[in-house]
């Protein structure tokens, strides 16, 4: 990849070839300086789900409801056919 940075020494901007992550070792094609560039690293890339945050957390919460109101209902019958 291709990164352009700015001479320290003359302040001009020119382009250095390297990896991401990677140390280069440039000198200016203008005023001749030495200069250690770092890249920045690799990014991974992001994917966007597919569906938003709230509506994940509301399809969750209705899920946690739906089986507490299973279990409620199953015990509820349990102790009510005990008591008799």
């Amino acid at each position: 990849m291709q990164y352009s940075t700015t001479c320290n020494n003359c302040g001009r901007i020119y382009v250095v070839d390297g990896n991401p992550g990677q140390t280069i070792h440039a000198i200016c094609p203008f005023c001749g300086a030495k200069a250690n560039v770092v890249t920045p690293p690799e990014r991974p890339v992001k994917r966007k789900s597919d569906k938003p945050m709230y509506l994940k957390v509301t399809i969750w919460f209705l899920i946690a409801v739906t089986v507490l109101f299973i279990v409620m209902t199953i015990l509820y019958l349990v102790f009510s056919g005990m008591s008799k």
